[in-house]
């Protein structure tokens, strides 16, 4: 039998962000996409938190802001979650939607704001 190892992948964010890096699961199981795409905020941090493996991350107080948690995530911005989602949608090279195209998958699901864009 042969084992599934997890392979972990460094994602460098930038902007007002520039020095975060946050290492994730590379070989994600299904369930997390599952629970991404389902537009529920509580599944949505969940699956966030078990795809993270961890990062450099501080609040204002120079705290570390544990993003293996899903309370880690209600600590940071929208803008923060956005950023994260266009460099998983980079990684997993995640089907951009276009303007013609349904951005619903062959699941029903549609995938939430931040794992999808339109083109330019």
């Amino acid at each position: 039998m042969t084992r599934l190892l997890p392979r972990i992948k460094r994602i460098k964010l930038d902007g007002d962000y520039a020095d975060v890096w946050i290492d994730v699961l590379a070989n994600a199981p299904m369930g997390m996409f599952t629970d991404m795409a389902s537009r529920d905020e509580v599944r949505m941090r969940h699956a966030l938190a078990r795809l993270v493996r961890g990062s450099n991350l501080e609040d204002e107080n120079g705290e570390p802001i544990d993003l293996h948690t899903a309370e880690g995530w209600n600590e940071v911005p929208p803008d923060f979650w956005e950023m994260v989602g266009k460099r998983c949608e980079e990684l997993f090279q995640i089907p951009k939607a276009s303007s013609t195209e349904s951005t619903t998958g062959s699941s029903g699901m549609t995938p939430p704001a931040s794992l999808t864009t339109t083109p330019s």
